[in-house]
């Protein structure tokens, strides 16, 4: 499921890397792709698996505001 989750977040990137995104957005993007509802705390937590995995630098918070991606998103294959 975090992969889904950083996949869907990877998608929001590529298009505009570093821009930030707010909680919102992403909740609303996710719901598209997944044709189901995403829990405000449901992102936090897959967030913070994301960050456990890939390393707490690679996706940074604005408070109040969202998220933003820290690196450069390439399509790899």
């Amino acid at each position: 499921r975090d992969f889904c989750l950083s996949r869907g977040l990877g998608d929001v990137y590529k298009r505009q890397p570093h821009r930030t995104v707010s909680r919102e957005t992403l909740i609303f993007y996710l719901e598209q792709i997944y044709h189901h509802e995403i829990q405000d705390n449901t992102l936090t937590v897959h967030i913070a698996a994301i960050r456990r995995t890939l390393g707490k630098k690679c996706i940074g918070t604005h408070k109040t505001v969202g998220y933003y991606w820290r690196y450069d998103v390439i399509k790899v294959g």
